[in-house]
């Protein structure tokens, strides 16, 4: 069913999902042999499970995905976290910075701009420094203007943020245009 079009396969990644992590090992190993279409779809399952396993097996899938189903993907997680605790969403916080500290990460810019908007969606300042650090000049331009992007939904919480205003004063003038933009 999840190879179906549209709704169908929507249900179906949904419904799998509800098993939350007794589907995880299945799902893994279904990964492996996949191709780029079921990929996608038990991605979209993992993106569903809003757990550190679920999100762990989601990212490692980063690795091996194109930017649309990747962005995609950070999309339903962003569904998935908005109603969770903030306990539960500083788990998985510190899942997604385990995952952006591994150098495999940082060598993939479709994995780091990943894990990069769901680092955003979990609304949380406490992430402003890890994503103000991806705004810097040794990182490629679309990571750094996800980082940018990720920021406004971390710091939306958060009216007073003096460190953050001055970080991005300086970027505005950046050699990159769409980072200075998007700053």
């Amino acid at each position: 069913a999840l190879t179906r079009p549209g709704p169908i396969a929507q249900a179906a990644a949904k419904a799998i999902a509800a098993l939350g992590e007794a589907a995880l090992p299945d799902v893994r190993i279904r990964l492996k042999d996949a191709d780029a279409a079921l990929q996608s779809r038990l991605s979209e399952v993992l993106a569903h499970i809003a757990s550190k396993k679920g999100l762990s097996a989601l990212l490692d899938g980063f690795y091996n995905q194109d930017l649309e189903s990747v962005l995609k993907n950070a999309v339903l997680v962003r569904h998935e976290v908005r109603g969770l605790d903030r306990k539960a969403k500083r788990g998985l916080m510190q899942e997604l910075l385990k995952f952006l500290a591994i150098k495999k990460t940082r060598a993939s810019e479709v994995a780091t701009i990943g894990a990069l908007r769901i680092l955003g969606y979990l609304e949380d300042e406490t992430a402003a420094k890890t994503l103000l650090s991806f705004a810097s000049s040794k990182f490629a331009s679309m990571v750094r203007s996800e980082s940018l992007i990720a920021l406004r939904f971390a710091m939306s919480q958060r009216r007073d943020a003096p460190e953050v205003v001055r970080a991005l004063l300086a970027l505005v003038h950046d050699k990159d245009p769409k980072v200075g933009r998007t700053a």
